[in-house]
């Protein structure tokens, strides 16, 4: 765990924050939704897998950069991915007779590069790199002798899962803590992204009319640029080896790798 001390400290320092937040005279938490056909849902995970190796997070964070990044005029965002800790980090403990979320949050500092494309790119990366699925950040923050500082949840985002139509989020009595919260739901086919925004700060005009209107054109974007696309290796397709996107380009180049 001390390993990741490290890992966690440069995220931390290198944090972005929401630039000009002002009050708005609201009061409350709004929402607004944005729900894809299942055509266009289906469109958009087959080809950002088939031309990136991408999953839905590296997707959804990518057009999430994108839109906030224009929004407010900066050049990346971070971001706390909540995630349900159960995934098998150790071989000889065991879970399976446990239920329930061992829920962990986690920052990513995310990017919004040149391109939509390469920002896909950079945000999938980044996400592969995040040691042991984030949990590690909370056991530090919160557990350890020597604690991280912490930081303002400003953006919250969270994939849900679901089974047999059952939505698993969390309880409708739990307090939005975050400025904006952004919870993506794949349900009956269809993508479902339900953006709840601390009304306060972020008024109900541009909620809809720049974050939702804008986030949901950066899905279409990506689902017709990924559309367009031959296959893309990244680093992280090859493994631990530590290799550049420059490095790919050149040993593809060399050997005519379609």
């Amino acid at each position: 765990l001390e390993r990741e001390r490290d890992y966690w400290q440069k995220t931390e320092a290198e944090s972005r924050s929401l630039e000009g937040l002002g009050e708005t005279g609201e009061n409350g938490i709004g929402e607004t939704t944005i729900t894809l056909s299942a055509e266009l849902t289906e469109t958009l995970q087959r080809e950002a897998m088939r031309a990136y190796r991408a999953e839905w997070n590296d997707i959804l964070l990518t057009a999430l950069v994108r839109t906030i990044s224009a929004w407010k005029g900066q050049d990346g965002i971070t971001v706390f991915l909540e995630g349900h800790g159960r995934e098998p980090l150790h071989k000889p403990i065991s879970i399976d007779r446990t239920v329930g979320w061992f829920t962990s949050t986690y920052p990513v500092n995310l990017k919004n590069e040149i391109d939509i494309e390469t920002t896909l790119i950079e945000t999938k990366e980044l996400l592969r790199r995040v040691p042991n699925h984030g949990i590690g950040y909370g056991l530090l923050r919160y557990g350890s002798e020597v604690r991280l500082k912490g930081m303002q949840e400003e953006i919250a985002f969270h994939l849900e899962e679901s089974l047999e139509g059952i939505s698993l989020s969390s309880a409708p009595e739990n307090e939005q803590q975050a400025v904006i919260a952004v919870n993506c739901n794949l349900q009956d086919g269809q993508l479902s992204v339900r953006i709840s925004y601390d009304r306060r700060r972020i008024s109900s005009s541009e909620a809809n009319a720049q974050i939702r209107a804008d986030y949901e054109e950066n899905l279409r974007e990506l689902a017709q640029r990924c559309g367009s696309t031959k296959e893309i290796r990244t680093a992280s397709d090859y493994g631990k080896i530590k290799i550049s996107m420059e490095e790919i380009e050149d040993i593809e180049a060399m050997f005519s790798v379609d």
